[in-house]
């Protein structure tokens, strides 16, 4: 995984811009669906051109994720008024339990970060209750190699496997 902080907006900006987005949830123009339960919309959808996909996920304070990989590159614009902990660094074709190997990165409250998971790379976040809006992210997600009749409306789960170690 690799992390950049881009621009410290501060905790009061950051938990304001995370509040108005979520007060919109009742109003998406997608479906809203839940991930770990933590909300998620996909605003692009693949298309014949290009298999990628963008998506809104809002992570609330206090929340955490089991550790889990995806079949494709992800890649993350993240801010909040909570740090938020990224554990990775284990491929599963390393093989083994990836626990021992992890690492962890903490994205900052207030700060606009970006993030790059790769493939195959165990990983989970992990946010503070420090604060009380949590944290929105935007991710772009690479081929998933998946056909027309298995995207749904979240492509999250379909492309999802979890440590069950």
């Amino acid at each position: 995984m690799d992390s950049q902080r881009f621009v410290d907006l501060g905790v009061d900006l950051a938990g304001g811009l995370v509040r108005a987005i979520r007060s919109e949830h009742n109003r998406l123009t997608t479906p809203l669906v839940h991930f770990e339960d933590q909300a998620t919309t996909m605003l692009l959808r693949p298309d014949n051109l290009d298999r990628g996909s963008l998506h809104y996920m809002h992570f609330p304070a206090g929340s955490s994720q089991r550790l889990h990989y995806h079949p494709s590159v992800r890649y993350l614009i993240a801010i909040g008024d909570c740090d938020t902990t990224v554990t990775s660094g284990v491929l599963l074709e390393e093989g083994g339990d990836p626990h021992p190997r992890l690492r962890s990165v903490v994205l900052r409250a207030g700060v606009i970060s970006a993030l790059r998971i790769t493939t195959h790379e165990w990983h989970r976040f992990e946010v503070s209750s420090d604060g009380d809006a949590g944290v929105i992210a935007f991710s772009v997600h690479g081929d998933d190699h998946l056909s027309d009749q298995q995207i749904t409306s979240d492509l999250m789960l379909e492309v999802t496997t979890f440590w069950a170690g």
